[in-house]
């Protein structure tokens, strides 16, 4: 999903959805609704909505922006609008994208949040930087 920033219950919100101001109740309904939290320095209960969303929903909710850029997307990046200049203008600058069975262009959305972003990515940047825990000093 998706924005990249994190948007936290108010007061308000929590209250309102707890139906209750006692904080300890807050909490108590947040477990039993198993939504996750966390209390922060302030002794409040901190709740992403996202966490909301998610627990009490009755059934997922579709992503709004999905893998791939749409179709308006695309047109916004590249200035045109006919496939031809799309694909056209994603092979100049060296673009990775796919083209469909009706002939759309494909790009993929974080492969484009990168790209725009100044990132390079490619197939190898994952396994060149990753991540090996040390686990010379557990016992």
């Amino acid at each position: 999903m998706c924005s990249d920033s994190v948007s936290l219950l108010s007061p308000l919100e929590l209250e309102t959805l707890t139906g209750t101001t006692e904080i300890q109740e807050q909490i108590a309904w947040l477990r039993e609704q198993r939504i996750a939290f966390l209390v922060g320095v302030d002794r409040l209960p901190k709740v992403i909505w996202q966490n909301v969303i998610d627990r009490l929903s009755p059934t997922p909710l579709p992503d709004p922006y999905g893998e791939f850029l749409r179709e308006d997307e695309l047109v916004a990046l590249v200035g045109a609008k006919t496939r031809s200049r799309q694909i056209e203008w994603l092979i100049t600058r060296g673009w990775r994208h796919e083209v469909n069975a009706a002939g759309r262009p494909m790009v993929g959305r974080v492969y484009a949040r990168l790209k725009l972003a100044g990132v390079r990515p490619n197939a190898t940047a994952a396994v060149d930087e990753a991540w090996v825990p040390d686990f010379s000093k557990v016992k």
